[in-house]
């Protein structure tokens, strides 16, 4: 007999795979669920498995209430190829933001048709849903066709159409834990003192992590190297603020790196512990600041790049504007 066999196990979200568990058990499976959670933290990982686990079945072997898949199947092979009818998953075309209506028609349009065999599509993410779309989708959830389960992804459920939430099924996924993060990262050929850095920086998000990894280390290194100089003047501002400015730096991870600095600095400054005590920069702050001066940073940073969204100032100025404070 032909050894049934398993995908690796997810790592983490135990919570949320015995919630899955339970209502398989319990035949209560709804005919949508929105997985919602922090971005990064593998919410479309879950989803896949969850939709080949229902479409394949889970793996005989082993305790039938694991959250499992049965790769031996027919259909996990046809899934893998890309074949099977019954598996699809809608996200934004290469290159574009949102998912059409064209994308949501085009992968429902055989549901009408009677099956026996369950269908799953998952939407990743409902966030990129434009409002042709979004109603598109509700149509679909407001008339469900036999042997289909939706599963929505989302990072952002409360700008998600009422309606919409209100015919899922909610399901959480809380952010991983370190040692979770350190897990999945354990495969990556970074340097161990990267990768410890990453998981303080990571706030269990996966993403975040790998983030750090590639441009956030450098963000940090001037970051840390500006805060070494022991009174700096506005030339030191004009350049950080250039460095920071590098179009090769993503600029939403710019900001974040400086609101989380600043918020763990202020903590920092009132004897609490946190998680990122042990960078420079964090250290530097704590001791030359009060909360006071590092709190108002923060939401100077906030602001700052709330307007730079909205109107576009250029980069540079929108850094030279937070970091004259320390001048």
């Amino acid at each position: 007999m032909q050894e049934v066999q398993d995908l690796k196990p997810l790592i983490g979200h135990k919570k949320a795979q015995e919630i899955i568990i339970k209502l398989i058990e319990e035949n209560k499976l709804p005919h949508a669920i929105l997985l919602h959670g922090t971005k990064g933290i593998g919410k479309a990982k879950f989803a896949e498995i969850l939709a080949m686990m229902i479409i394949c079945g889970n793996n005989p072997a082993t305790n039938k209430n694991r959250f499992s898949v049965n790769i031996n199947s027919d259909q996990y092979k046809r899934i893998c190829a890309g074949s099977l009818d019954a598996y699809k998953v809608i996200s934004p075309a290469e290159g574009k933001k949102q998912i059409t209506v064209e994308q949501v028609r085009e992968s429902m349009g055989n549901l009408s048709l009677a099956s026996d065999d369950k269908r799953v599509i998952i939407i990743d993410s409902a966030d990129d849903l434009n409002p042709n779309s979004a109603n598109a989708i509700l149509k679909t959830l407001e008339e469900p066709p036999a042997n289909t389960m939706l599963i929505l992804i989302s990072s952002n459920p409360a700008k998600l159409l009422p309606t919409i939430g209100s015919r899922c099924r909610k399901i959480k996924l809380d952010n991983l834990a370190i040692h979770e993060v350190e897990l999945i990262l354990d495969e990556t050929c970074f340097k161990e003192k990267d990768l410890k850095q990453a998981l303080e920086f990571c706030s269990g998000s996966v993403e975040k992590a790998i983030e750090f990894l590639t441009d956030g280390k450098v963000i940090l290194d001037i970051i840390n190297k500006f805060f070494e100089i022991e009174e700096p003047f506005a030339n030191d501002v004009i350049a950080l603020s250039e460095k920071l400015a590098d179009k090769k730096l993503k600029e939403n991870l710019v900001y974040s790196q400086i609101r989380d600095i600043m918020y763990n600095a202020s903590k920092k400054s009132l004897g609490l512990s946190t998680p990122l005590d042990n960078i420079k920069a964090v250290k530097i702050l704590a001791k030359k600041y009060d909360n006071t001066t590092l709190s108002h940073v923060y939401n100077l940073t906030l602001e700052t790049q709330k307007m730079r969204n909205a109107i576009n100032i250029g980069q540079v100025n929108c850094l030279e504007n937070i970091f004259k404070e320390f001048v």
